[in-house]
């Protein structure tokens, strides 16, 4: 009888890891695709890494424009675009990194924009990394212009 006991909560517990591996994988997957949907850089010109001027609102990242607005960006719970908390993420964090990489070595961080940015999605539950998720985006990745 304990061992059955045992074998059943041992799948339980299973079960359970795999449900919060995929609600990761969810919300890493659905961040990144809200920031591969951006341009490359800044649609008006404005040189800089990060958030530019207005850009950076407390608690919302509704007006970034472009990919390397989300470097740094992280949020505990995870939120909404608009900073509205997802409901049932308590202990949950998600957040970004966007670094620029050499076009000859995507694992080698560049100092400068070489044409090429690395951007990571982080998902921590319970200071334990839960999912991440990373994509190359270079800069022939702009959006076409729409009339």
């Amino acid at each position: 009888m304990v061992v059955a006991l045992n074998s059943v909560g041992s799948a339980t517990l299973k079960q359970l890891n795999n449900a919060e591996q995929s609600r990761a994988h969810h919300l890493a997957r659905g961040l990144m695709a809200e920031i591969i949907g951006l341009d490359y850089q800044d649609p008006d010109g404005t040189p800089g890494f990060g958030p530019e001027s207005g850009e950076d609102k407390p608690g919302t990242r509704a007006n970034f424009d472009d990919v390397d607005d989300y470097h740094g960006w992280k949020a505990s719970p995870p939120e909404e675009n608009d900073g509205t908390p997802l409901a049932d993420f308590a202990g949950w964090l998600r957040g970004v990194i966007v670094e620029y990489v050499s076009p000859d070595d995507l694992t080698r961080v560049a100092g400068t924009d070489k044409g090429v940015k690395r951007v990571t999605v982080i998902v921590i539950r319970n200071n334990t990394e839960m999912a991440c998720l990373t994509m190359i985006v270079t800069d022939s990745w702009q959006r076409p212009p729409y009339e």
